[in-house]
């Protein structure tokens, strides 16, 4: 029984084949290939999206195909050969593209700019631009920008001056658009590397007075901190607060009021992933300056001014005034001298009169932080004496 089905089997099988071949094969005899994106620049990649190809057929029928059924170089030069492989033989057909060389660019916008740096940098690699080519079309290249050396403490904001922008060995600086205002934020020389940890330090932030210079705070100011991790080769990480914790079980403080006297309670940190890691240096209120906030002068009741008029010198304001300041700090001190005190209004007229009359004297101080600032001063009128 089972010879039987086989051999039925095998005539139906030979009765199928010999019905196809009288009937003929439809096989392709033609091709033709188009491309809606024919510029490039030179070097580039085609774009296998933009191509497309049609078959025809021995029966008179057509068939469009991808790009990507397609065999050819994918990169693009002047004339490019298409083919498409078949069992009976293959069929090909040619584009031609217009490619243009980088100095023909008319014109390159840079985009996506870096926005972060390393303290010496003087290129940056492979930073997006957009070129414009002479027919119009556009071309998204890979440009090397030569800037002046970043310099920079870590954590930075600097501005960017570059001089060179090249696409290839082409330098197209005149012709390219987005480099206004570039800034970049200064990092660490290499990465932190967190196998490598060898001690936490600490930076103070003044946050009354953040335009002062580093490590310098004022009486009165409120300083907070950031916490660091520091590996073997000085690169630093900031840690939040559940990366790190305080020896001895204190409490610490989100922040410290400064004195003229550095805080005597101190912090020791050790990093909460490895407690052997600990602060170089205690955290502890730092040490202030201390400083003159205001100045008034009170009036010496029995000080009289002559009645034959005059003008009040500088030299003569603790003769008719007690000076009293505002200050932040025992230390902090005002005595009017040339160089912090100018009288803009201190000429009196003679008083004809046989009862007393007033002066009111305008006086400028320079006091406040640091250099400090001219400002006006609370002077009490002066008792001009009569005749």
């Amino acid at each position: 029984m089972k010879k039987v089905f086989i051999g039925v089997l095998a005539a139906l099988m030979l009765f199928a084949f010999t019905a196809c071949e009288s009937q003929g094969y439809k096989i392709p005899t033609g091709l033709t290939v188009t491309a809606t994106k024919t510029s490039y620049l030179e070097g580039a990649d085609l774009d296998m999206s933009t191509i497309s190809g049609v078959l025809e057929y021995s029966d008179g029928s057509t068939r469009t195909i991808s790009g990507s059924e397609l065999i050819g170089n994918r990169t693009a030069s002047a004339s490019v050969k298409f083919s498409y492989g078949t069992a009976n033989g293959g069929l090909s057909a040619t584009v031609d593209f217009t490619i243009y060389q980088p100095s023909e660019i008319t014109k390159l916008t840079v985009s996506e700019l870096p926005e972060t740096a390393k303290s010496g940098d003087t290129k940056f690699e492979n930073v997006p631009a957009v070129a414009t080519l002479p027919d119009g079309t556009t071309a998204d290249v890979k440009t090397t920008i030569t800037v002046t050396a970043i310099s920079g403490s870590v954590g930075t904001s600097v501005a960017v001056t570059p001089s060179v922008v090249s696409v290839g060995v082409t330098d197209l600086f005149e012709k390219t658009e987005g480099l206004d205002n570039w800034k970049v934020t200064v990092v660490n020389s290499s990465d932190f590397n967190d196998k490598t940890i060898a001690s936490l330090a600490i930076e103070y932030v003044n946050t009354t007075t953040p335009t002062a210079a580093a490590g310098t705070y004022y009486v009165d100011d409120v300083v907070t901190y950031k916490v660091y991790a520091v590996d073997g080769s000085g690169n630093r990480k900031e840690l939040t607060s559940g990366e790190y914790g305080v020896m001895g079980g204190k409490t610490l403080p989100a922040s410290f009021t400064v004195k003229e006297a550095a805080g005597t309670d101190e912090y020791t940190l050790y990093l909460a992933s490895d407690p052997t890691k600990v602060t170089s240096t205690a955290l502890k209120a730092p040490q202030g300056t201390a400083w003159v906030e205001s100045v008034t002068f009170e009036k010496i009741a029995e000080k009289e001014l002559a009645a034959a008029g005059g003008t009040l010198e500088v030299s003569q304001l603790s003769t008719y005034y007690t000076v009293k300041a505002v200050k932040h700090g025992d230390s902090a001190s005002f005595t009017p001298s040339a160089s912090n005190t100018v009288i803009t209004n201190g000429t009196w007229a003679a008083n004809e009169a046989t009862t007393d009359t007033v002066f009111a004297p305008s006086i400028m101080v320079k006091v406040g932080k640091g250099d400090g600032a001219w400002v006006a001063a609370t002077a009490n009128q002066l008792t001009v004496a009569g005749k």
